[in-house]
């Protein structure tokens, strides 16, 4: 091979390890556990890291963890826990209920407070062990942060979709302009700052599927035995506890929403809940 062929192939191969980091299986992990219902998941070969020319520069993925499609639910998981479930309870024998009985980190008493890992202080962000998107998809993904939820909700554009392929939720559109990051569009046509939760008047412009964009299907959450909710809210693991009250040690941020027109990412809610990952690209 002559010498400047050789040298396009080591660039051209370098370009495309670059563009593939974030859907590389070179390091994924099944999972490994044989009480998981469905099968060893593989990496969706239509996975995407979407830029949405955040501050941060983070990407995030175009589907759930144990989605094949953008619309699709994909897998519900406790928080911290990297085994998860159908968005239904099919067969008592093989699956889940999602409760603090069965949490893998519960207190080993009742009268005792402290968790077998992740409590206040030093100890409140998921090790990679512990990373659902890491456990499914490789190091090359991760759960986003608190921050990385809220930096999404104040720099992106929201528009909520009845059926986006026949699945309702919000549509994340990168912002086109600096007037529309922070807004919110809602069931009705109404047009919101997210900041205030006053209706911007001044709003002016349109987005289609065509604009850059990730889909948030509202999958509801897993509560014991039932999926409830689905098709009205959409309930997203952060990777960090909430430790800002000693009493929210049994509580992990998350972002939700309504479906009809409202977004919050900042909250918490009980660790052992199954709800939905959707992640970031950790490269």
């Amino acid at each position: 091979m002559k010498k400047e062929n050789y040298l396009f192939a080591i660039v051209a191969i370098s370009m495309a390890l670059t563009f593939t980091a974030c859907s590389s299986s070179d390091d994924s992990d099944s999972g490994g556990n044989e009480s998981e219902i469905a099968p060893p998941i593989s990496i969706p070969s239509n996975l995407e890291a979407v830029d949405l020319g955040l501050p941060s520069g983070t990407k995030w993925a175009n589907m759930n963890v144990g989605a094949y499609s953008p619309e699709e639910y994909g897998l519900f998981f406790a928080w911290g826990e990297t085994v998860g479930y159908s968005s239904v309870y099919a067969d008592p024998m093989t699956d889940h209920s999602f409760d603090w009985a069965s949490y893998k980190f519960s207190p080993s008493s009742s009268t005792s407070s402290t968790f077998k890992k992740y409590n206040p202080g030093n100890d409140i962000m998921l090790e990679a062990e512990d990373d659902a998107a890491t456990a499914k998809w490789g190091s090359a993904w991760k759960m986003p942060t608190q921050a990385q939820w809220q930096e999404l909700k104040s720099n992106c554009y929201w528009e909520y979709a009845a059926s986006y392929n026949g699945i309702a939720g919000f549509i994340v559109y990168e912002a086109k302009n600096a007037a529309h990051k922070g807004k919110m569009k809602d069931r009705s046509g109404t047009v919101f700052d997210m900041s205030t939760w006053d209706v911007d008047t001044s709003f002016s412009g349109s987005y289609t599927t065509n604009d850059t964009h990730i889909f948030l299907p509202a999958a509801g959450y897993r509560h014991e035995s039932n999926l409830t909710l689905q098709g009205s809210f959409g309930y997203y693991w952060s990777s960090e506890l909430d430790d800002e009250r000693s009493s929210f040690s049994y509580n992990a941020w998350h972002l939700y929403f309504k479906s009809g027109g409202f977004v919050d990412a900042d909250h918490s809610t009980n660790r052992w809940r199954g709800q939905s990952v959707r992640a970031v690209c950790a490269r």
